[in-house]
């Protein structure tokens, strides 16, 4: 990825793109506020694909290269994320699980109770994908989505012959 300098008025936050927009904040031009995120969140169909690319790329080796820290925007992401209830937005959640070492917050547990049903499967691909880790937060995740179904508990009953304190 190419790096820019976006110096945005408020005025341009909806003209160009919610990926631009995100680098612009990243990089201290634009501030969060009501005018970034109703910028973001009016338009879901426009901005989902950018948040998801956004939020997808590795932003610690951006970090490192420019030799700034600069405002880590993940919280954000989880957030507008959240308010938005897509399913789509479930890869980022994974991919956060994994850069969290499997530890996952609370914004992120409340994400995919919101999703519910549909964060079933790919949480269920993702347990299968980390191996039944021990210190893994994937099975209290597809325990705390409230569905029942009998590949969750199946998960739930490994959980406790790997952990009996879960």
């Amino acid at each position: 990825m190419e790096t820019r300098s976006l110096i945005l008025s408020h005025q341009q936050y909806a003209q160009v793109s919610t990926y631009d927009l995100l680098c612009a904040a990243e990089q201290g031009f634009v501030g969060l506020d009501h005018r970034f995120l109703h910028a973001i969140v009016d338009d879901p169909q426009k901005s989902i694909p950018d948040l998801l690319r956004f939020g997808l790329e590795e932003r610690e080796q951006k970090q490192r290269e420019r030799k700034e820290r600069r405002d880590n925007l993940t919280p954000d992401l989880i957030q507008i994320f959240r308010h938005l209830r897509t399913p789509r937005s479930i890869p980022f959640f994974l991919e956060e699980l994994r850069r969290s070492h499997l530890d996952a917050s609370l914004p992120v547990i409340n994400a995919l109770q919101e999703i519910g049903a549909p964060a079933v499967e790919p949480l269920l691909e993702f347990y299968e994908e980390v191996g039944y880790e021990e210190d893994s937060d994937v099975g209290f995740l597809l325990g705390s989505l409230g569905i029942r179904d009998p590949r969750i508990f199946d998960v739930l009953i490994e959980r406790l012959r790997i952990d009996p304190v879960d």
